[in-house]
């Protein structure tokens, strides 16, 4: 049985909520707060599997209620939260740099045409958080792998950047782009799983933790150099080899849309040997089979290694069938790609 703690100010929304857990039978609420002091007593006392928040909380930080909870117990946190509203968008991605995993949208109601499709949502999520082992966001002693010895990246001209994640993504690509501050670099493609209506405030996040110009790719615009293009919600997004963007509302590949998948054969088949592919954090398979592709066809690839890995879903198939080059935190990742773009830039 799963056991989950409600932490919300409004009545009717927690109680919306335990409604939808309390509908699956491999799911129990075990507690139903409103403020951070109450929420901490109910873990200390129920030890909960998973925590539901939303991050609006008056008077309060919802933020500080992130952190303590995660100082006190690394438990899976749930943000579930009104998407469309820019506040409550730019919280719930600061909830994730806080610790938070994963962020849903709150139903509006029972009665809302979408209810059914977000009930299912966080009754799937709850149940995978479970599952996960928190990896606290530590300096860790991780090791590097190579398969199939050193890479020799002196001689590539390096076009195109291609980033896949799902699970614990944004704080890893997050990561990756803070290291491009000051730095010449070419575009940068991300398809991050997130719950529809959540990409623009992805963006605007990156944007403003980075400096970076980050943006929402748009079908027909031709990339730039240092230019991060996220794809938006319910698009597949791909690449023609002169260099534009290609949007596509086409079937879901592993049950998501955007896909990895699609943009890593994108990308594979259009820059080949210009380009690099790198997998981070997730569940899942998305996009490992098409990293091995972009490696057959002279990429380098990279996949985040375990040690680092919020779920190892996603880059542990990439480094089992032989995709990823580079196994590496994805710090050692950026480091090893700013030794690359300084070759391409003539710097040393």
């Amino acid at each position: 049985m799963i056991k989950v703690l409600i932490v919300d100010d409004s009545k009717v929304d927690a109680e919306m909520l335990s409604y939808i857990l309390s509908s699956d039978s491999n799911i129990t609420v075990v507690g139903i707060v409103e403020s951070g002091l109450e929420a901490l007593k109910i873990i200390k006392e129920k030890s909960p599997d998973v925590v539901t928040m939303d991050i609006n909380f008056p008077g309060v930080d919802g933020l500080t209620i992130t952190r303590e909870i995660m100082q006190s117990k690394a438990i899976p946190i749930v943000v579930i939260s009104s998407a469309y509203k820019k506040n409550n968008t730019s919280l719930a991605f600061k909830a994730i740099e806080s610790g938070a995993l994963a962020i849903l949208e709150k139903p509006v109601s029972l009665l809302h045409p979408d209810f059914e499709r977000q009930k299912k949502e966080i009754i799937k999520t709850v149940k995978l958080m479970s599952e996960i082992k928190v990896v606290t966001r530590k300096a860790q002693e991780s090791q590097s792998h190579f398969q199939n010895g050193n890479i020799s990246l002196e001689k590539k001209s390096l076009q195109i950047i291609a980033v896949g994640a799902s699970t614990g993504g944004p704080v890893a690509v997050l990561e990756l782009l803070k290291n491009f501050k000051r730095v010449d670099f070419p575009p940068i493609l991300v398809v991050q799983h997130i719950t529809s209506g959540f990409s623009k405030g992805f963006a605007d996040w990156l944007r403003d933790s980075t400096s970076l110009d980050v943006r929402i790719a748009i079908n027909g615009e031709r990339l730039q150099n240092s230019v991060v293009y996220v794809a938006p919600d319910d698009l597949h997004l791909g690449v023609t080899k002169n260099g534009i963007i290609v949007l596509d509302d086409g079937p879901e590949i592993h049950h998501v849309r955007p896909s990895v998948s699609y943009l890593f054969n994108s990308v594979a088949l259009n820059y080949g040997e210009k380009s690099v592919g790198i997998l981070l954090t997730g569940m899942g398979t998305d996009g490992a089979k098409e990293l091995k592709l972009m490696r057959e066809c002279g990429a380098v690839t990279f996949a985040q290694d375990e040690e680092s890995s919020v779920v190892y879903g996603m880059p542990g198939e990439a480094a089992r069938i032989g995709a990823a080059q580079y196994i590496m935190p994805v710090d050692k990742i950026a480091y090893t790609l700013l030794d690359l773009i300084g070759e391409r830039n003539g710097k040393s």
